[in-house]
């Protein structure tokens, strides 16, 4: 079952990257943003490994922008909404992507308050700050690099 989730969240990813590249007000992506595997700290693959050691080629790209301005103010709201699922993260990047900033915006303030409220409420605060910790290493990662 977790193959056919990844395969479905993989597509997903594909289809997110698509509409951001196709999108008729990119006149034509020249920075990409890009983070490094989520699992890094968990994957045997990385182990012992610092965060900027792991080859760019296996960083994974989140959406294409025309101009590093663009692709850095992605990449901040990125960090709003770093503790939301993946799909609500690509599909709101996909939204701030194509052009539709404040749309973005406006959709993620709810998931946010709903991840907020869940931390708050968490039995176990120490668990909260070691999730927040690791998802803001993730993030802090994270950058826009010229596309090729």
């Amino acid at each position: 079952m977790s193959s056919s989730r990844e395969n479905g969240t993989q597509m997903i990813r594909y289809v997110v990257l698509a509409a951001a590249l196709l999108a008729p007000n990119l006149v034509e992506a020249q920075w990409a943003y890009v983070t490094p595997p989520w699992n890094f700290d968990k994957h045997p693959k990385y182990a012992g490994k610092d965060i900027h050691a792991i080859p760019l080629g296996e960083w994974e790209q989140l959406a294409a922008f025309d101009s590093a301005t663009k692709c850095e103010r992605a990449r901040l709201f990125a960090r709003d909404i770093r503790n939301l699922s993946p799909n609500d993260r690509e599909r709101l990047l996909a939204l701030f992507a194509t052009g539709a900033e404040d749309r973005a915006r406006r959709e993620a303030e709810r998931p946010i308050a709903q991840d907020l409220a869940l931390k708050r409420a968490w039995p176990d605060p120490k668990l909260v700050q070691e999730s927040e910790a690791a998802s803001l290493k993730w993030w802090s990662a994270s950058k826009c690099v010229p596309l090729r």
